[in-house]
């Protein structure tokens, strides 16, 4: 990690009004066969482990009125783990970099009136952000970044445990903040594949929003990758696959030592 890789705050980050929202992506993430996808009640958002779940919308000065919709998930007290990309934009046709405004939701969904309801309200403010080589590579085995918050709510709604330990044919489910359910929170069942030191596949079914969720191991609940991408090929057919950046123990390395130095 490079110093050139922090990214800390100048002013107090707000988002609060946008002409519409759209995924933060490197592309889709897909359903794969038939959608498998678990839409949370309403009840369960304020419930472990999904309270520790939280939907980032951010935006950038460019583009002012475009929120773009992330997710990440809280692995410490005050730190975020996401994707790179819901946070830094390196787009073909433009490469805004750091998001300049941003909305971080925990535990929110959209409820039986079409109202967007915050049981923990709205984090506008953050200490600072940080990512691997990302931005140089676009790469899924570097899309990861932790973004340290103000404040110590994971000491108040729980936080996930991370491992390094991944075989293929493990058993797996991901979560995250769908685009098209509306702004409400899925998850999915699969098996992970192909896992190589810092990214993995994945069959679970996610769609754009997601990117930054959690893919947690099924045996003991403990997150294992983060969301990243997915790819296709075509045979009498597209087949697509999702794509995660696999947690190493360098990830594990740096979120503990965001626990041990922040005061």
């Amino acid at each position: 990690m490079y110093e050139s890789d922090l990214h800390t705050p100048t002013r107090k980050y707000t988002c609060s009004n946008f002409d519409y929202i759209k995924s933060k992506q490197v592309e889709d993430r897909a359903i794969i066969g038939n959608d498998d996808r678990i839409i949370l009640q309403d009840y369960q958002y304020t419930l472990s482990p999904y309270r520790s779940v939280c939907m980032i919308i951010t935006t950038f000065n460019e583009e002012p009125n475009t929120g773009h919709l992330g997710t990440g998930f809280l692995v410490g007290p005050h730190t975020i783990l996401t994707a790179c990309h819901v946070l830094y934009d390196v787009s073909e046709d433009h490469n805004y970099g750091w998001f300049d405004n941003i909305n971080i939701r925990f535990g929110t969904y959209v409820d039986g009136n079409n109202v967007q309801i915050y049981p923990y309200g709205e984090i506008t403010t953050f200490s600072s952000a940080s990512c691997g080589s990302y931005r140089d590579t676009q790469n899924t085995n570097d899309d990861w970044a932790l973004l340290e918050l103000t404040t110590d709510i994971g000491n108040n709604l729980g936080f996930f445990g991370v491992t390094s330990s991944l075989s293929d044919d493990d058993s797996v489910w991901a979560i995250g903040y769908s685009g098209d359910l509306g702004g409400n929170m899925g998850y999915s069942y699969g098996e992970a594949d192909d896992v190589e030191t810092y990214q993995f596949e994945f069959d679970c079914d996610m769609t754009g929003g997601c990117s930054g969720g959690a893919v947690i191991k099924t045996s003991n609940n403990l997150v294992c990758g983060i969301v990243s991408s997915e790819s296709w090929f075509w045979f009498f057919g597209f087949h697509y696959t999702n794509h995660a950046c696999k947690v190493s123990q360098y990830i594990v390395a740096w979120i503990e030592e965001r626990q041990f130095n922040y005061s």
